[in-house]
């Protein structure tokens, strides 16, 4: 294979050369464009005190998507969703307790917010009591 020899700098050959699909770049871009706004709009429904909307923000905070990981802002709207009776919000709480995740471990809160959801009949919650039981 001929080897090129650009500016006296070092040789290159075909292994060596690396070739970047810009579109795939771009399209990459704008999905993270649009999660971002897709979250601020999440974000102002979750201000408005919509719970279902609350819990998702906080999802979204805990998976960094649309905006950076943060762990207790997570919490702090998974505590407002749970508040108001959102059964998926008081689960994750639970385990944000349970783990350790944007606030202090705290086993025995953890329990109770299962238990809590349980009694309402939540599946996830009832596994996760069943663990906290069999742990």
């Amino acid at each position: 294979m001929e080897q090129i020899h650009e500016h006296g700098e070092g040789n290159y050959d075909a292994q060596s050369v690396v070739f970047v699909d810009t579109q795939l770049i771009q399209h990459a871009l704008s999905e993270v464009k649009k999660s971002r706004e897709e979250f601020r709009a999440l974000l102002e429904q979750a201000e408005l005190g919509d719970e279902s909307v609350q819990y998702d923000v906080g999802i979204r905070y805990i998976q960094g998507d649309g905006v950076e990981k943060d762990p207790e802002r997570a919490v702090h709207w998974f505590r407002l969703a749970a508040e108001q009776g959102d059964l998926r919000a008081v689960d994750a709480l639970g385990r944000c307790y349970q783990l350790g995740t944007g606030t202090e471990k705290d086993p025995d809160q953890a329990f109770r917010l299962f238990s809590q959801a349980a009694e309402e009949g939540y599946p996830p919650a009832l596994c996760d009591l069943g663990l906290c039981y069999e742990n």
